[in-house]
């Protein structure tokens, strides 16, 4: 018996020893917390993605791709609907804005059809990434109560981070790199590594130098055949990686739309040697020029499919995705049919798409229009349509309040160009990015974000200001619209904004963004402002109900007891108007005319009782 106790003990000590080292490392918060989700700044009642994370993923390059913050309730409210999206560089909506991104036109749209809701789409959509980060996070979305999944991945399978050809790989067997991905959440796997690179870094290895892009930082093996091993291990992760997703998703009873992949068929095959692969493209284009437009399209996917640089996804990926969405019960999304329906000869080309497989803004919008369609008719079964608006009358206010600008053009230009004007693209080393035309000031600040990493909401507010001082206030209104529709949580600059907007009197264009700035995250700024110009309007109601919400924010508040006053007074409730003027009184002795205002309602107030 001592003997298995002895064994027991042995065992007992290291074990122990790691605990608290743990315990430890966490308490000085050693390292990096690598949780999915986050509360970031003084924003504590909402959750983001974290902006650490994709560095859990990309660890031996000095490039680590951002991540979209978009917020949600950390208390998910009874209302509302709640979505996450997966993806890689396509769903973050590359080379544009999140703005841009089929996710933020899906969420538009929701938000016009379900008024009466809450709505958050939260875009997961990270550059580079494969299933690897899908499953890895998945538990943690699931606890988030999502009412539906939406996933577009597939094409960084190979290159992406931890993919067979990635510089990032580490085992071709998936459930060694999930357990690895485990690891490094821990303290003391971080610190075992550190002490290790540390060492290793005193013998001259230190992080991959940074490329010209991603695109090419990733690339550890150019070329995949597709009878290797590196081929069949990047299908097979794929398929494994998703169909654990897919199985937890199932057993949560969590519906799954799993959007089919496309590309830029006639993007000219990206591998270096010629070889098989440029002969069905340069055969594709023969035909093409002949009419003969059916083998075309079959040529020009067997060009994709044998390009040894396997950028795109090959069909089989498809394949995989139909059989998956079968088993599982989830619906397809057929992105590839609406892009090819959308696309001359039902060839998808550059009509469509920026590079081998990013759309351009038509492209965005469609896969935002074909994701929505399919959303819709869940949300239809759960909720009911809300709003019995004509699609067409929807439509025109999205297009007409595209938050998207100039900067916002020019800066996504530049990021093509750099691209292009890279490998795999072209083997010429000589391109500089600062040779780009700039005509005006938004473009020197999309300049200024590229080459000096000025940030993309530092940028708006500094084009918001350059406007407003140039009195060109409808474009100022634009821009301001924009950062809104990105980053509702940004609330200092939004509220310095529309307090500049309403001083010229642009007071319909300020109530637009307080509108959907109030839907979103609501405040006492938001509320008050609002009951302000409803009162104004002669909405007194509705102007009492915002101003009694603004209070329930701010109790302390002056200010909204003096509106509430003036509501009051407004909806001819005298000894209401009164309490609230000597409540504002009560809190500051000196407020602007609030004695004045107390002295005229007392004097009223005695001659209606006589």
């Amino acid at each position: 018996m001592k003997k298995y106790i002895f064994y027991f003990v042995l065992i007992l000590i290291p074990i122990l020893f790691f605990v608290l080292l743990e315990g430890a490392l966490r308490i000085f918060n050693y390292g990096k917390d690598y949780s999915t989700f986050v509360v970031i700044s003084e924003i504590s009642d909402q959750y983001f993605l974290n902006p650490l994370l994709p560095e859990k993923y990309f660890v031996s390059t000095e490039v680590t791709p951002s991540v979209i913050p978009d917020p949600f309730d950390k208390i998910k409210y009874e209302n509302t609907i709640r979505i996450f999206i997966f993806g890689g560089s396509t769903t973050a909506g590359f080379p544009y804005s999140p703005n841009a991104s089929f996710p933020r036109l899906v969420k538009r749209k929701i938000e016009m059809y379900y008024p009466a809701h809450r709505v958050e789409v939260i875009n997961l959509g990270v550059s580079a990434v494969n299933t690897y980060f899908i499953r890895d996070i998945i538990d943690d979305v699931i606890e988030q109560q999502p009412d539906l999944l939406l996933f577009y991945t597939g094409h960084n399978e190979f290159y992406g981070a931890l993919g067979p050809a990635s510089t990032e790989f580490i085992s071709g067997s998936p459930a060694t790199v999930n357990l690895i991905l485990k690891l490094r959440e821990y303290k003391v796997y971080q610190l075992m590594t550190n002490l290790i690179n540390s060492i290793w870094n005193l013998f001259g290895e230190e992080k991959l130098e940074s490329r010209s892009t991603l695109m090419e930082t990733m690339i550890a093996e150019q070329e995949i055949d597709s009878d290797s091993e590196i081929f069949r291990d990047g299908l097979a992760q794929f398929e494994q990686n998703m169909e654990a997703v897919l199985n937890k998703c199932s057993k949560h009873n969590i519906p799954v739309l799993i959007g089919n992949l496309v590309s830029n068929l006639k993007q000219k095959p990206l591998q270096i040697s010629e070889g098989v692969a440029q002969e069905y493209f340069y055969e594709a284009m023969q035909k093409l020029d002949k009419e003969n437009f059916t083998e075309a399209k079959e040529l020009f996917i067997k060009a994709k499919d044998n390009d040894l640089l396997k950028f795109r996804a090959v069909e089989e990926f498809n394949y995989i995705i139909d059989k998956l969405a079968e088993r599982f019960d989830a619906d397809i999304v057929d992105i590839k049919n609406g892009f090819e329906s959308a696309s001359e000869n039902s060839i998808v080309d550059n009509k469509l798409m920026v590079d081998h497989l990013h759309p351009n803004l038509e492209g965005y919008k469609l896969m935002g229009e074909i994701f929505f369609e399919v959303t819709d008719n869940y949300l239809m079964a759960k909720f009911g349509k809300e709003k019995n608006v004509a699609s067409s009358a929807i439509n025109k206010y999205l297009k007409e309040n595209f938050p998207f600008t100039r900067y916002d053009s020019t800066l996504a230009a530049i990021k093509i160009d750099i691209l292009l004007n890279s490998f795999p693209f072209t083997q010429d080393r000589n391109y500089n990015y600062k040779q780009f035309p700039l005509e005006n000031y938004p473009d020197t600040l999309a300049m200024e974000s590229i080459e000096k990493g000025l940030g993309w909401a530092a940028a708006h507010v500094k084009l918001f200001d350059y406007h407003f001082r140039r009195k060109e206030f409808s474009e100022a209104y634009k821009t301001l619209f924009s950062l809104m529709e990105d980053r509702p949580f940004y609330k200092s600059a939004l509220y310095y904004g529309i307090e500049k907007l309403l001083s010229v009197n642009y007071i319909k264009q300020a109530k637009h963004i307080l509108v959907r700035n109030h839907r979103r995250l609501p405040d006492k700024f938001t509320s008050n402002e609002l009951g302000k110009i409803n009162l104004n309007e002669g909405n007194i109601n509705l102007a009492n109900k915002l101003f009694n919400e603004a209070l329930r924010y701010s109790p302390t508040d002056p200010e909204i007891y003096y509106n509430l006053s003036r509501a009051y007074y407004a909806l001819q409730d005298l000894p209401n108007a009164i309490k609230h003027i000597e409540s504002c009184l009560a809190i500051s002795p000196d407020y602007p005319s609030a004695k004045n205002i107390y002295e005229q309602l007392k004097l009223l107030h005695s001659s209606n009782k006589n």
